[in-house]
């Protein structure tokens, strides 16, 4: 990823700062999954996963020099580069048991260990157990618990020498910057689907996850690049309705969710931040950057047979009610709200069945974004 600032000056002239950095990664690994059936009622999986990732970066900012007071001393730009860069590795392994207690009942419980070695140093084990209950052929009950470990974005992390700055117009108003950790949830989950007429099924699902050093990203600045950072405490909890109905060459689909998500209490890169809102967010929780209330999504397509294979016309389209933004009263961070927003796509693709080495290609055409929006 590349960030050139305005060549006339702009961010500088207007900001005080201007960026132009750079963000590289190479990552390479390798996963592996198995699975052995043991008898007729227990199914082994087992996998294990591994990957290295060589981060760097490179900062080059021109910024001005100011007097202990904050004030500008000149008009003539200072240019500080900032380079780093950081191995990285990724470990895991998994076992679990799909037990078949009845044939109507399914059991899946295991156990996977998971590892960071990169800008922090952290492990856990995380047991996750799921009951699957079919009481009759169109109806379908799930109960989970899992426990999850997110790392950090690596690629996204550009860890500053908060020192280069000092006594300029970049220099930040809080000089702490804790490593970003790994997040650590209690995740748990249940959910019914239903078959209400020959094609058409329903889903209701609802989760609530509880959450330490809740992972959140947002642009700080005039680069295009996000950055991480964790706050200490966050839980998040949401509902789902989803239908499907299929019918001959009409395939139909929709669903609405309500959600939020919460975190209190930022606890690393704490230099993104002013004081005031450090001091507001350690004792409130506060939404996260990407939580909107509402999203909806849909979709439809029609298979028809031509002659030549199948073509098919689709459209979809999302909607959300809105992403986070500045309070207008300028008292709760991320205490504002955008507009909602609806987009939609509309395409047609002609799959073709032949002859010879034809079979098998797919033409497609599509329209994103259809109203601009």
């Amino acid at each position: 990823t590349r960030f050139t600032p305005d060549p006339q000056g702009g961010d500088l002239i207007f900001t005080g700062v201007a960026d132009r950095s750079r963000l590289s990664s190479l990552t390479a690994g390798v996963q592996a999954d198995g699975s052995y059936k043991l008898s007729d009622t227990h199914m082994l999986r087992f996998g294990l996963f591994v990957q290295n990732e060589r981060t760097r970066s490179l900062v080059t900012s021109r910024v001005f020099p100011v007097d202990g007071a904050g004030n500008q001393t000149s008009d003539v730009p200072i240019t500080i580069p900032d380079k780093g860069g950081r191995n990285g590795q990724l470990y895991g392994i998994y076992l679990q048991d799909e037990w078949s207690l009845t044939p109507r009942l399914t059991l899946n419980y295991g156990v996977r260990f998971d590892a960071v070695r990169a800008y922090t140093r952290e492990q856990q084990v995380s047991p996750r157990v799921n009951l699957v209950w079919k009481p009759s052929d169109g109806t379908t009950f799930h109960l989970g618990y899992a426990r999850n470990f997110t790392p950090p974005p690596q690629e996204l992390i550009a860890a500053p020498t908060l020192a280069l700055f000092n006594g300029t117009t970049k220099e930040p108003e809080i000089a702490t910057a804790d490593p970003v950790r790994a997040e650590r949830e209690h995740y748990f989950d249940a959910g019914l689907e239903q078959k209400l007429l020959p094609g058409l099924k329903i889903g209701l699902d609802a989760y609530y996850k509880i959450k330490r050093n809740l992972l959140d990203e947002g642009q700080f600045g005039t680069s295009l690049v996000l950055s991480p950072f964790n706050y200490a405490k966050g839980y998040a909890w949401g509902v789902e309705l989803s239908a499907n109905y299929t019918k001959g060459p009409v395939d139909l689909y929709a669903n609405v969710a309500r959600g939020e998500e919460k975190g209190r209490n930022i606890v690393s890169s704490q230099y993104f931040f002013a004081q005031d809102e450090l001091d507001y967010i350690s004792n409130h929780y506060i939404f996260t950057d990407h939580s909107q209330n509402w999203t909806a999504s849909g979709g439809a397509s029609v298979t028809i047979h031509d002659g030549i294979g199948t073509l098919v016309p689709a459209v979809d389209f999302l909607y959300g009610d809105g992403l986070r933004a500045e309070d207008p009263a300028g008292i709760v961070p991320n205490g504002g709200k955008l507009p909602s927003y609806v987009t939609a796509n509309i395409g047609i693709a002609q799959n073709l069945e032949g002859p010879g080495v034809l079979k098998g290609l797919s033409i497609r055409f599509d329209v994103v974004n259809l109203f601009d929006k």
